[in-house]
């Protein structure tokens, strides 16, 4: 399956990818199956073929290798000669979020910790800033509405010292 696409304005490149991890920068090398320093010398070691599909498309397919779920730093390049070399031309990259089988869209990403993707939180953010929020001091209880003012879309309890204990999202 390719989990990264590119499109460039040439048919017939020959691209590859090369993936690196947010936490340290270390690079994949793909012979080994492991972790590594950067170095020129190993750029070889590092690169991962696409392809372009279909044929004179201008669309270039990549696979992900099989990491652990995290956030990579994806780069692919145009290959001037016959091996991968540091004068290559680097065509495009980004920031991937890698769920451990696939490549997910950021904004689907749970970046609260709590179970609420970041498009949630901003609906969220954004129907509170609007008045659709309301809180029950008796119970504890604050409920967002949506855009249409009635459907719930977050529902949670606050403690005592306003901190969240439990909540639902919709």
């Amino acid at each position: 399956m390719a989990d990264v696409q590119i499109h460039y304005s040439e048919t017939g490149a020959n691209l590859y990818m090369l993936v690196e991890r947010v936490s340290d920068n270390k690079v994949r090398d793909v012979v080994a199956g492991a972790w590594d320093t950067f170095a020129v010398a190993d750029l070889g070691d590092y690169d991962t073929a696409g392809a372009e599909t279909p044929a004179a498309s201008y669309r270039y397919l990549f696979t992900f290798p099989a990491l652990a779920a995290g956030d990579y730093i994806v780069k692919i390049f145009r290959r001037a000669g016959g091996a991968p070399a540091i004068a290559d031309l680097l065509v495009g990259d980004g920031l991937v979020h890698w769920d451990g089988s696939a490549v997910m869209q950021l904004g689907t990403v749970d970046s609260t910790g709590q179970g609420m993707s970041m498009a949630k939180a901003l609906e969220v953010a954004v129907a509170i800033l609007a008045g659709k929020a309301s809180y029950v001091s008796a119970t504890g209880v604050w409920t967002v509405k949506g855009r249409d003012g009635t459907t719930t879309i977050y529902e949670g309890t606050l403690a005592s010292q306003g901190g969240r204990t439990a909540s639902t999202i919709s």
